[in-house]
């Protein structure tokens, strides 16, 4: 399996139907890495015959295209752009478009069939949502990217969480460990006042100032405080101030 096929597999999930949202977007961002998706967008360059254009229904065998070395390029990036988009839907979709040539006619036919938002895509991009929860020993910016998608993509399918709901929702996910910014935010008087982007801040504030690089970090401030306790162990209590001072005074005036 070829490089590209083995990224297009990693890339782009299986179009199945609700997930088309999710599939339109990586495969048009992969059809852009390998300079395809301007082949999808555009149509097949025009004949040009004896400086002329032509339609395509009316060329003939004996027509010599000026610009037909243009036209075979599109037409070879537009066979892989096409065999890309079919391997990367069910085999009951692909069956569909078994006679189709081009890649944008292809696109369109999905888009129309797939693209409206329906009630199963829209429950799953909620129940996406409330599944999702923000971890306290990991950095919280996945969490949170895939939380406001999850919004964004009920937005854009007529069912729009109002951003204070949505701060609401990002609070009750927090764990333990970010229960202060919680209690911050339910003193504000207006709920209406509540941004995403300022509780996204201040959980990721957070956690950069709690200062964690990794899963093993508990355990090194641990052996780091047994190490200090260990080396107090080993050494004799020191004085209180006054009794080093009374100490000093006694041996300058000897």
């Amino acid at each position: 399996m070829s490089n590209s096929a083995n990224a297009l597999q990693a890339s782009v999930p299986i179009l199945d139907g609700p997930n088309y949202v999710v599939w339109a977007q990586k495969m048009m961002m992969f059809l852009m890495s390998q300079g395809l998706w301007r082949k999808v967008s555009k149509d097949k360059p025009i004949a040009m015959v004896a400086g002329k254009e032509k339609k395509e229904q009316d060329l003939v065998d004996t027509d010599v295209i000026d610009n037909e070395d243009v036209r075979e390029e599109w037409e070879e990036n537009n066979a892989k752009a096409l065999g890309m988009m079919l391997l990367r839907v069910h085999h009951t979709i692909a069956n569909k478009f078994e006679t189709v040539q081009y890649a944008a006619t292809v696109w369109a036919s999905l888009k129309n069939l797939y693209g409206k938002p329906g009630l199963a895509g829209t429950y799953l991009e909620f129940k996406g949502a409330m599944e999702t929860y923000i971890p306290g020993n990991q950095d919280p910016s996945l969490a949170l990217d895939k939380l406001e998608t999850h919004f964004a993509r009920l937005y854009a399918a007529q069912c729009q969480i109002p951003e204070h709901f949505q701060v609401m929702i990002v609070l009750s996910k927090l764990p333990p460990s970010y229960s202060m910014i919680a209690q911050q935010a339910c003193q504000d008087a207006n709920i209406t006042s509540l941004k995403m982007a300022d509780i996204r801040r201040s959980i990721v504030l957070s956690w950069e100032q709690r200062g964690f690089k990794g899963p093993g970090n508990h355990n090194n401030q641990a052996n780091k405080m047994s190490a200090v306790q260990r080396h107090c162990q080993g050494h004799s209590a020191p004085r209180p101030l006054q009794e080093t001072t009374r100490h000093y005074e006694s041996l300058t005036n000897s």
